[in-house]
């Protein structure tokens, strides 16, 4: 019996399209961040594109801030005098214990 053959692609090496678009993407990230620091007057500055620049390089942490300053911040609390919803009552089931 012989093996079938597939198209798929050895394990380990990316193919070039993703690479280059690793790369691309990279290099952008740190042309932002570099732009907003060097280039943009003080005035200018946006901390939302310098986050955005952060998340393309990889910077732990900078997705999340990106989102908890675009709006991607909890909801607020409810007013006093509110029923609390059935799911966070204080007698749970035993899986909340």
């Amino acid at each position: 019996m012989s093996t079938p053959r597939t198209s798929r692609r050895r394990r380990g090496r990316p193919s070039g399209w993703t690479l280059f678009k690793d790369v691309s993407l990279y290099l952008g990230g740190w042309g932002l961040i570099w732009h907003q620091a060097l280039i943009v007057r003080p005035a200018d500055f946006n901390l939302t594109l310098t986050l955005v620049g952060a998340a393309l390089i990889g910077v732990p942490g900078a997705s999340q801030l990106l989102a908890a300053r675009t709006g991607g911040s909890p909801s607020p609390d409810p007013p006093e005098g509110s029923e609390p919803s059935p799911l966070s009552s204080p007698s749970g089931s035993g899986a909340d214990r």
